[in-house]
């Protein structure tokens, strides 16, 4: 996210995401569903954009899964444009 956002609230599959500046962060009542953590990372870059790093549940991506999350992104960026 760029650093100069607006502070946001988005609901991404269920979880409440706080987003300021070029931090979010997300906050659910459960555990993990059944979705791999690059999945979960992609269904986020899609609402916020890009990503830095990611992690979930005691677990982060690695700089390649970033990548491929983040890639994700902007391909739905461009669809919508």
């Amino acid at each position: 996210m760029a650093a100069n956002s607006a502070p946001r609230e988005e609901t991404i599959a269920g979880v409440a995401w706080r987003c300021d500046g070029d931090q979010c962060q997300g906050s659910a009542d459960r555990k993990a569903n059944l979705d791999g953590l690059v999945r979960e990372c992609k269904k986020v870059v899609a609402v916020v954009g890009p990503v830095a790093s990611y992690k979930s549940g005691g677990r982060e991506l690695s700089d390649g899964q970033v990548r491929a999350c983040n890639k994700a992104a902007i391909q739905v960026q461009a669809a919508r444009n």
